[in-house]
C-alpha cells in the first residue's frame, strides 16, 4: 500500500508524481514535501522551458529510467507540476518528511538582514 500522495499509479506500468517545482537553484535536489508534493529545486531557470527540461532529466536519474520515460502532465507554466513515469514498480524516492529550513531564533528587538545570522 502506498501512503506517500505525492506518487500514485496511473496504470500498468505508469506512476504519477505531483511535485513543487523550484527553479534557479544553485544545485537540483529533493528538498522535502510542500502541499503533498515533492519540493525539487532545479538548477535551471524558468526560461525557455529549462526548468521543465532540468526536472525531467533530474526525475528520471532519481528513478533510474531514461528521460523519455518521464513526461510532464501537467503544469508547464505552474510550480504545480504532474509527472507521469514510466516504470514496472513503484519509484522509490528519499523525500525528507520536512522541506522547510528552519529560520533563526530572533529574539523580540534583534535585527536581521536576509540570510546574516544573528
Amino acid at each position: 500500500m502506498n501512503d506517500k500522495e505525492y506518487l500514485c499509479p496511473a496504470a500498468q506500468g505508469l506512476w504519477r508524481l505531483k511535485v513543487w517545482a523550484q527553479p534557479g537553484a544553485k544545485l537540483s535536489g529533493i528538498a522535502g514535501l510542500y502541499d503533498g508534493r515533492v519540493r525539487i529545486r532545479l538548477s535551471a531557470p524558468a526560461v525557455d522551458n529549462k526548468a521543465n527540461k532540468e526536472l525531467i532529466r533530474f526525475v528520471a536519474q532519481l528513478c533510474g529510467v531514461k528521460q523519455n520515460r518521464v513526461r510532464l502532465e501537467s503544469g508547464v507554466s505552474s510550480r504545480k507540476k504532474v509527472l507521469l513515469i514510466e516504470r514496472d514498480t513503484m519509484p522509490v524516492l528519499d523525500v525528507p518528511e520536512t522541506g522547510h529550513q528552519e529560520q533563526p531564533n530572533i529574539a523580540e528587538g534583534d535585527e536581521f538582514h536576509g540570510n546574516a545570522r544573528p
